[in-house]
């Protein structure tokens, strides 16, 4: 369940998505531009072909934030904390609730229960099978593969690649981040579409700018016109319309600036198999600060992280880390990331 702050920044990223997107739309068939040209020279290729575009995009940005890849959860979150109960009261006896004694009528003690029979030591048995169910402490030690971790939030034992959202209050399968404009957290099964969504954002927004340009042209003509007929104001560049356009390119500038850079950075992500959340905090987690810079252990190779990333099926997978002495081995040099410089 997302907590309400998320959702109340989700509320306001699509708030101001929906804005950009509807005003920028009404403005191009307001004004005159390329794209209204091309309504009224009935020009079907080109209007058709951005309107599709534009309704894609819309399409992408609701769907990209479902279905991350929550980790499941267990079945019986009460039998979680029993476990976890008898593992921290052990010493105290408490394993003796387990086994309720009887008594007679008198409440005399039986010999049953001043003599344990086998099915009492078997009992006692399976109840230590139970207590090791329970998460245990880590060492403290370099021990080569690392523990997994064991999230007490959502009991269960946290795969490698998988970190515990807390805002979206569960584990989260390849974790890369919680993105708030998509309403939900990126990870192994929706990577895919986060990327094309940026992908094809990045395109619309280039698109948007190109026919805001020729609407910027179109009302600086116009306004030149009425200023040389003496029915208009002093200067072209005072109409309503051409102060649409100049707002318009410098919102569409930053936004595709942004959308772009952003699509890049995940491209590398994509391409090198590693997440944001491991990019960021490499030196800090625990399976991965053993390796040295420029080396990524879950790498498949360029055509094999393709692969992994959009032809996955809506399968998650068990990864592996290579051992550390195959990270040291001499390999080619890594033009993105290397001891002298990283490109992000």
């Amino acid at each position: 369940m997302v907590k309400q702050e998320s959702r109340d920044a989700i509320f306001g990223a699509r708030l101001f998505y929906n804005g950009i997107m509807i005003s920028t739309l009404g403005i191009f068939l307001y004004y005159d531009n390329d794209l209204q040209k091309s309504i009224l020279n009935f020009n079907f290729p080109y209007f058709l072909s951005f309107l599709g575009l534009y309704g894609f995009c819309y399409y992408l940005f609701y769907i990209s934030g479902e279905n991350p890849g929550f980790v499941e959860l267990p079945q019986s979150e009460g039998k979680g904390h029993i476990e976890l109960a008898i593992s921290q009261t052990e010493q105290d006896g408490i394993e003796s609730l387990l086994q309720p004694q009887s008594s007679d009528s008198s409440g005399e003690e039986t010999l049953q229960q001043r003599r344990p029979t086998q099915d009492q030591n078997s009992d006692k048995e399976n109840n230590n099978q139970v207590l090791d169910i329970a998460p245990k402490k880590k060492n403290k030690g370099d021990s080569w593969p690392p523990e997994l971790r064991y999230c007490e939030e959502c009991k269960v034992t946290q795969p490698y690649r998988t970190k515990h959202c807390d805002l979206c209050e569960r584990c989260v399968h390849k974790f890369d981040h919680h993105c708030f404009w998509v309403g939900g957290c990126v990870g192994e099964l929706n990577h895919r579409k986060f990327w094309i969504f940026l992908f094809f954002q990045t395109v619309l927004e280039i698109w948007a700018y190109l026919i805001a340009d020729s609407g910027v042209d179109a009302s600086y003509l116009k306004g030149a016109q009425k200023v040389h007929s003496g029915t208009g104001r002093k200067s072209p560049y005072t109409s309503t319309e051409y102060g649409a356009f100049t707002v318009l390119l410098v919102i569409l500038f930053l936004a595709g600036l942004f959308t772009g850079i952003l699509g890049g950075f995940h491209t590398f992500l994509i391409l090198t198999n590693q997440t944001t959340w491991e990019y960021a905090k490499k030196d800090k987690i625990t399976y991965l600060k053993g390796y040295p810079r420029g080396f990524y252990p879950f790498s498949k190779g360029i055509w094999g992280n393709i692969k992994l990333i959009f032809l996955h099926k809506n399968r998650l997978r068990n990864w592996e880390l290579p051992p550390l002495d195959y990270s040291r081995q001499k390999k080619g040099f890594n033009w993105c990331e290397n001891e002298y410089w990283t490109c992000c």
